[in-house]
């Protein structure tokens, strides 16, 4: 039950090494908590996730950004994107799709200022996850992207 902290004046890329570096912690504490979701298909697990995550408060950092586990995230009942993301994509790699956080940012700037995460289901299909904005599988407006692909388990 962890919240992972950067320093004040982090950069994406320092939130990057910190969600790489404790990667396979977010994706045991996914495995946990998995067995509470469900789906016929990628799609509809990806909605049932999305869904929970709607139903959370969103709360953006103010000063050092925060990376909460899965499980914090889950007690706490708020997070931001970052957290978002980390829990859908736990969650998603448990159940064997690979998924990719997607680093974005829409006002034209360079550096991101937002992530969700995008997978692919049986078919093929890309589907994104962000419950930041009211619709799921749709893309919020980017400009500028990065992207850190994650394999579906190690």
């Amino acid at each position: 039950m962890q919240i992972i902290s950067t320093r004040k004046d982090a950069h994406v890329i320092d939130i990057i090494e910190l969600m790489v570096e404790n990667d396979a912690l977010f994706l045991a504490q996914g495995e946990l908590v998995a067995p509470a979701f469900s789906g016929a298909n990628g799609y509809a697990l990806g909605f049932h996730i999305f869904r929970v995550l709607r139903k959370m408060r969103y709360k953006a950092d103010k000063g050092a950004q925060r990376v909460k586990t899965p499980y914090r995230l889950l007690i706490s009942n708020s997070g931001d994107c970052k957290s978002y993301s980390v829990f859908a994509a736990a969650v998603l790699r448990s159940f064997g799709y690979a998924c990719r956080y997607c680093f974005v940012n829409a006002t034209g700037e360079v550096e991101p200022d937002h992530v969700f995460v995008q997978f692919e289901d049986e078919t093929g299909a890309t589907i994104s996850l962000d419950a930041t904005i009211r619709d799921f599988d749709a893309l919020p407006y980017i400009v500028y992207l990065w992207e850190l692909n994650l394999p579906a388990k190690y």
